[in-house]
């Protein structure tokens, strides 16, 4: 299975599945905490068990996904590609000296970083 048909399948969960329809944001945002939760845990408690761990990250992600199509029905104004776009153009705000071949140092780097984010709250305002 690819992202595309895991994407799919939660759309398919989010008008179908009996729970999933009676959800909301909040809902959704207790059952990802839940899942940190025990991704955390599992993580202090084995860390060297990938198995496992791999488990907890496969509940957070298709959680976050379940979100994003909640978030969708919701708020109406929102689409999951839009959600994509935003996160993408944040990431090109705040990292784009990734793609464009520079070498950054950590320090460099988290400078780039906050500085970006200090103009998005200027701008937002």
């Amino acid at each position: 299975m690819n992202l595309t048909e895991l994407n799919d399948f939660m759309l398919l969960e989010r008008e179908k599945c009996p729970w999933a329809t009676t959800q909301t944001i909040f809902d959704l945002i207790k059952e990802l905490n839940g899942e940190i939760l025990e991704l955390t845990e599992e993580l202090i408690k084995t860390p060297k068990n990938n198995e496992d761990i791999a488990e907890e990250l496969a509940d957070v992600f298709s959680d976050t996904l379940l979100l994003l199509h909640i978030a969708e029905r919701d708020k109406a104004i929102l689409s999951i590609q839009d959600i994509v776009q935003k996160a993408m153009d944040k990431k090109m705000r705040r990292k784009g000296w990734l793609l464009e071949g520079k070498q950054l140092t950590r320090e460099e780097a988290s400078n780039y970083w906050y500085t970006a984010k200090e103009l998005e709250k200027k701008s937002s305002k």
